[in-house]
């Protein structure tokens, strides 16, 4: 039987615009530290950087996840799992590349919290390895979801906790109807990318 898809553009360079506006407004330092952790967090993501990742997060990460089929992902205090976690969905699952449309940006000393609509490219095979059917292993389809996400600061280190997320359903339900049709690849500058 043949899926009827809808066509789709994703755009990883929409991802940080919301966090930079508040960047360029924001008076209080710590405050400021905060979105430019989460906004590289953001940009070394987007051009699948796990060591310029990894250099915004504590010396002791935690990532909770409460979406379906995320929800033994943890950091475990560990740099070490966060680096496995990133390299085997990101680097290996060809899953790295996102497109985050923050419309709410919230912060202060202690955290930042993002929220907004959400799409995650999968290669198609990486889904069909996982029991979903798609109509061309070779193309990316778009998992789906509204996302929040918690950016906590570490109590001694001036560095990024890790993540908590919240998403408003399993962003996989009826992924293969959302084939992506246009990548506008995510060109966040150079200084992101891997040396």
């Amino acid at each position: 039987m043949t899926q009827t898809t809808h066509a789709l553009t994703l755009n990883g360079n929409l991802t940080w615009i919301e966090v930079e506006k508040r960047i360029a407004v924001e008076t209080d330092p710590v405050v400021l530290e905060n979105l430019s952790l989460v906004r590289d967090h953001m940009k070394y993501e987007s051009v699948g950087n796990i060591e310029g990742v990894l250099q915004t997060l504590c010396s002791s990460p935690e990532y909770r996840f409460h979406l379906p089929g995320f929800e033994s992902v943890h950091g475990n205090g560990s740099q070490e799992s966060i680096r496995k976690f990133y390299d085997d969905l990101l680097v290996k699952g060809g899953a790295y590349q996102l497109q985050f449309m923050v419309d709410r940006v919230t912060a202060d000393r202690n955290a930042v919290v993002t929220e907004g609509d959400f799409l995650w490219a999968y290669p198609g095979r990486t889904l069909a390895a996982r029991g979903i059917s798609v109509d061309d292993p070779e193309a990316y389809y778009a998992a789906h979801c509204r996302q929040l996400i918690v950016w906590p600061r570490h109590a001694t280190e001036p560095k990024l906790t890790g993540e908590e997320i919240w998403v408003d359903r399993d962003m996989f339900l009826g992924i293969a109807k959302r084939k992506i049709t246009h990548f506008i690849d995510a060109n966040p500058g150079d200084e992101w990318r891997l040396k």
